[in-house]
Protein backbone atom coordinates (compact mmCIF):
# COMPACT_ATOMS: atom_id res chain seq x y z
CA UNK A 1 0.00 0.00 0.00
CA UNK A 2 3.12 2.47 0.55
CA UNK A 3 4.11 2.03 -2.95
CA UNK A 4 0.35 3.16 -4.12
CA UNK A 5 0.41 5.95 -1.60
CA UNK A 6 3.85 7.50 -2.48
CA UNK A 7 2.53 7.29 -6.51
CA UNK A 8 1.47 9.79 -9.01
CA UNK A 9 -1.68 9.59 -10.50
CA UNK A 10 -0.74 10.74 -14.24
CA UNK A 11 -4.22 11.75 -15.58
CA UNK A 12 -5.93 14.40 -18.57
CA UNK A 13 -6.07 17.42 -15.97
CA UNK A 14 -2.65 16.87 -15.09
CA UNK A 15 -0.54 14.93 -11.97
CA UNK A 16 -2.21 14.36 -9.00
CA UNK A 17 -0.04 13.15 -5.50
CA UNK A 18 -1.72 10.19 -4.11
CA UNK A 19 -0.91 11.24 -0.61
CA UNK A 20 -2.09 14.52 -1.05
CA UNK A 21 -5.27 13.11 -2.52
CA UNK A 22 -5.59 10.92 0.50
CA UNK A 23 -4.92 13.79 2.80
CA UNK A 24 -7.38 16.12 1.20
CA UNK A 25 -10.00 13.50 1.29
CA UNK A 26 -9.30 12.79 5.41
CA UNK A 27 -9.73 16.29 6.05
CA UNK A 28 -12.43 17.12 3.94
CA UNK A 29 -14.49 14.09 5.57
CA UNK A 30 -13.70 16.01 8.98
CA UNK A 31 -14.94 18.92 7.48
CA UNK A 32 -18.04 16.84 6.50
CA UNK A 33 -18.35 15.15 9.91
CA UNK A 34 -18.48 19.03 11.69
CA UNK A 35 -20.55 20.85 9.42
CA UNK A 36 -23.22 18.03 8.82
CA UNK A 37 -25.83 19.22 10.76
CA UNK A 38 -29.79 18.82 10.89
CA UNK A 39 -29.88 22.61 9.93
CA UNK A 40 -27.22 22.23 7.29
CA UNK A 41 -27.14 19.64 4.80
CA UNK A 42 -23.62 19.93 3.82
CA UNK A 43 -24.08 20.02 0.31
CA UNK A 44 -20.39 21.46 -1.24
CA UNK A 45 -19.08 19.35 1.06
CA UNK A 46 -20.64 16.32 0.34
CA UNK A 47 -20.01 17.04 -3.20
CA UNK A 48 -16.48 17.35 -2.83
CA UNK A 49 -15.75 14.04 -0.44
CA UNK A 50 -17.94 12.02 -3.16
CA UNK A 51 -15.68 13.79 -5.56
CA UNK A 52 -12.37 12.92 -4.25
CA UNK A 53 -13.29 9.23 -3.23
CA UNK A 54 -14.31 8.76 -7.25
CA UNK A 55 -10.72 9.68 -7.59
CA UNK A 56 -9.59 7.27 -5.18
CA UNK A 57 -12.11 4.61 -6.63
CA UNK A 58 -10.87 4.95 -10.22
CA UNK A 59 -7.34 4.63 -9.23
CA UNK A 60 -7.43 2.33 -7.17
CA UNK A 61 -9.44 0.37 -9.87
CA UNK A 62 -6.13 0.16 -12.14
CA UNK A 63 -4.02 -1.00 -9.17
CA UNK A 64 -3.40 -4.90 -8.99
CA UNK A 65 -4.84 -6.07 -5.88
CA UNK A 66 -2.44 -7.98 -3.24
CA UNK A 67 -2.95 -11.23 -2.95
CA UNK A 68 -4.18 -11.36 0.92
CA UNK A 69 -5.69 -8.40 0.33
CA UNK A 70 -8.50 -9.78 -1.97
CA UNK A 71 -11.68 -9.59 -0.86
CA UNK A 72 -14.51 -12.13 -2.09
CA UNK A 73 -16.39 -10.06 -3.89
CA UNK A 74 -13.59 -9.54 -6.61
CA UNK A 75 -13.24 -5.52 -6.44
CA UNK A 76 -10.08 -4.83 -4.60
CA UNK A 77 -12.36 -3.15 -2.17
CA UNK A 78 -13.59 -4.49 0.87
CA UNK A 79 -17.65 -3.59 1.73
CA UNK A 80 -18.24 -0.94 4.12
Amino acid sequence: MESVKSSTIHGPRGDVNVENLLQDLQDNVHKLKDRFKSGYAGNEEVTTVLRLGNAVQRYMSTQPPEPQAEPANGTGWRPV
